[in-house]
């Protein structure tokens, strides 16, 4: 397993309450790597408790999953829809206390055909665990291509985005707005758009790195990845 990918880029030691967003178009490889992850984790036994939310599990093309089929556990519980009960049973779960600082891994794998479009109306399971993850051991990690599944209670809850490449000019000049725009290297929205599409036509795979807590990268995951 490659340590610099895993402790470095992903929190691993600290899994406590943390929220990552991967945000981009199709085919450009943010299942892909999330699934890397996933899978490096379940070797390792970091975490007590998947709950995967996988929408394609059964017509998948590629046969992204076919690595879970190794795990089949009582650890693991795979669903193909995102429902806000899924969230209230992620939080009664935490909750309970024989799992009480156990750490649970919440992935949702293409949010954009999800509900999850509604979080800021309807769903409140989802609110009440972004505003709360932090007291507990959940990590969420998100993915999805639409706006409306990375509104602002999202966006304002993540810790990590992974921004592949985009064709919303409004969904990346929200992001820089709330997060770049006080940078002295993005003082102005058209010259982080002009760097983010340069980085996209030369590396289509690789996502730019950004951690809310003030740190800002292009990482080459490719080349770890295949080390892991």
């Amino acid at each position: 397993m490659n340590d610099e990918f895993l402790n470095q880029m992903i929190p691993t030691k600290e899994v406590r309450g943390r929220v990552i967003c991967s945000i981009g178009t199709k085919y450009t490889g943010k299942s892909f790597l999330a699934l890397k992850y996933l899978e490096a984790v379940l070797n390792t036994d970091l975490f007590d408790k998947y709950v995967l939310v996988l929408p394609n599990l059964k017509i998948e093309q590629n046969d992204s999953y076919s690595f879970l089929k190794k795990y089949k556990n009582n650890k693991i519980i795979t669903l193909e829809k995102y429902t806000p009960e899924v969230s209230a049973k992620v939080i009664a779960t935490q909750k309970e206390k024989k799992n009480k600082g156990k750490p649970l891994f919440f992935f949702i794998d293409d949010a954009s055909s999800q509900s999850m479009g509604s979080l800021d109306q309807k769903d409140n399971h989802m609110k009440d665990l972004l505003t709360s993850i932090r007291h507990y051991t959940t990590f969420l990690w998100v993915i999805g291509h639409g706006r409306s599944v990375f509104n602002t209670f999202l966006r304002a809850n993540t810790d990590i985005f992974l921004f592949y490449n985009m064709t919303n000019k409004m969904l990346l000049k929200s992001l820089w707005e709330e997060f770049l725009s006080m940078f002295k290297e993005y003082p102005k929205f058209d010259l982080f758009m002009n760097e983010f599409i340069d980085h996209n036509q030369k590396n289509r795979f690789t996502p730019l790195y950004l951690n809310t807590r003030n740190r800002f990268k292009s990482y080459d995951f490719k080349n770890t990845i295949e080390n892991l």
